[in-house]
């Protein structure tokens, strides 16, 4: 019965300290206890993720060249999220966002609402999540130009946002360094 008892305890121990340590985390196979910036080790928070250059050129590698434009979403956990720029049932609940700010008429919608970011920041507003880290495949970089004025992904993204929320977005443009630019919620 000590043995018995003692291999259970061992085992939780283990369960405890070890588990923790193997869980996916941020996208990487397994989150190290202690991670630096820029040191290609798995960030231990958002904030690590949104300085991690070598971070996100890794995650980067996982979806390169997959189209229509694809996006990794990290939140204050770690979870990622995989997000595209397809039309789809995100794409809609923009549309609706938008609708509700007064920007869009009852009828139609914006090329804009199909963009990746813009799909975070409608999920970001509608779970009322203030940070996420987000990591792109188009080497155009976030709201690439192309759509109409005034209702561009650039003017329209911190509507979406929710106040004050922060989406950092990564990128590696043709023959450059990974690349980060942060939006942030306006006032609605």
């Amino acid at each position: 019965m000590r043995k018995f008892l003692f291999i259970v305890a061992l085992g939780v121990l283990a369960w405890i300290f070890v588990v923790p340590s193997c869980s996916t985390k941020f996208g990487c196979e397994s989150a190290p206890a202690v991670a630096n910036a820029d040191s290609g080790d798995c960030p231990s928070d958002i904030e690590d993720a949104e300085s991690d250059a070598v971070w996100a050129a890794a995650r980067l590698d996982k979806i390169k060249g997959e189209k229509p434009t694809v996006g990794l979403a990290y939140d204050d956990d770690g979870t990622e999220q995989r997000y595209d720029s397809s039309k789809d049932a995100t794409a809609k609940r923009v549309t609706e966002i938008l609708r509700d700010l007064g920007v869009l008429p009852p009828r139609g919608t914006t090329d804009a609402a199909n963009h990746v970011e813009m799909k975070v920041a409608a999920d970001m507003r509608d779970g009322e999540v203030d940070g996420i880290v987000l990591v792109i495949n188009n080497q155009n970089g976030p709201c690439p130009a192309g759509d109409p004025q005034p209702l561009t992904c650039r003017s329209l993204l911190p509507k979406v946002l929710p106040e004050d929320a922060t989406l950092t977005v990564w990128w590696r443009p043709p023959g450059g360094k990974m690349t980060s630019t942060t939006f942030t919620g306006d006032d609605e």
